[in-house]
C-alpha cells in the first residue's frame, strides 16, 4: 500500500522553512534549493505538489498572513495598536520575516493579492483598534509608522530597542487625532 502523505503538514513544513530562510538570508536568499535544505523535503517533491515556485511562495504568503492576522487580532484586543510592534525576540524573527515577504511583494507578482489582501486586514485590525474613527490615510500613516519600528527594529546593525520603539508607537497613537469621517469600505469590521 502507497505511503499517504499529509500534505497539510508538508505544507506547513515548507511554510516554516521558507519564513527561516526569509529570517536566516533575507529575499534574495530564498530558492527552492535552499528551502528543500531547511525543510528537509525534496525540491522535486515540493514542485510535485504545489505545482511551481509561484505557487508554493502564494501558500506560504497566504498562510504567514493568516496567522499573523490571527496573531495581531487576538493581541490586538489586549493591547491596541502595540500589538503590531514585537515584545520578544520571536516576535521579533516573525518581523523580519514579515518584512521579507513585504520585500518579496515588490518582486514576485504573484504575491501581489495575497499580501495586498494582508495589508488591508491590518488596517482594518487597525481600524477596529482606534474605534473605526480614524480615516484611511490616517491608518496607512500609523501602518507606515508600524512599518518603520519593525525595519528599525529588525536591523542588523545596533537595532532599536523593543521597549523604545513600543513607546514611540504607544506615544503617538494616544495624541492620534479622531475625526468624525467614518473609514472608507474596505476597512468593514467584517475583514476584521
Amino acid at each position: 500500500m502507497p505511503l499517504l502523505i499529509d500534505t497539510d503538514s508538508r505544507t506547513d513544513t515548507l511554510v516554516r522553512a521558507i519564513n527561516d530562510v526569509l529570517i536566516d538570508k533575507g529575499p534574495s536568499g530564498l530558492s527552492l534549493r535552499r528551502i528543500a535544505v531547511y525543510s528537509g523535503v525534496s525540491t522535486s517533491s515540493m514542485l510535485h505538489h504545489l505545482g511551481s515556485r509561484e505557487h508554493l511562495l502564494r501558500v506560504a504568503a497566504g498562510r504567514t498572513a493568516e496567522r499573523r492576522l490571527a496573531h495581531l487580532r487576538v493581541e490586538s484586543s489586549l493591547d491596541g495598536a502595540l500589538a503590531f510592534v514585537p515584545r520578544n525576540g520571536d516576535e521579533v524573527l516573525d518581523a523580519r520575516a514579515w518584512l521579507a515577504w513585504q520585500e518579496l511583494w515588490r518582486s514576485e507578482s504573484g504575491l501581489e493579492r495575497t499580501l495586498a489582501v494582508a495589508r488591508q486586514g491590518e488596517l482594518a485590525l487597525l481600524a477596529g483598534v482606534f474605534d473605526y474613527q480614524l480615516v484611511r490615510s490616517q491608518l496607512q500613516a500609523i501602518a507606515a509608522l508600524v512599518d518603520g519600528l519593525l525595519v528599525a527594529i529588525c536591523s542588523p546593525r545596533e537595532p532599536m530597542r523593543l521597549d523604545e520603539a513600543r513607546q514611540i508607537l504607544g506615544s503617538r497613537c494616544h495624541t492620534w487625532p479622531t475625526t468624525s469621517v467614518s473609514p472608507s469600505p474596505p476597512l468593514s469590521r467584517r475583514t476584521a
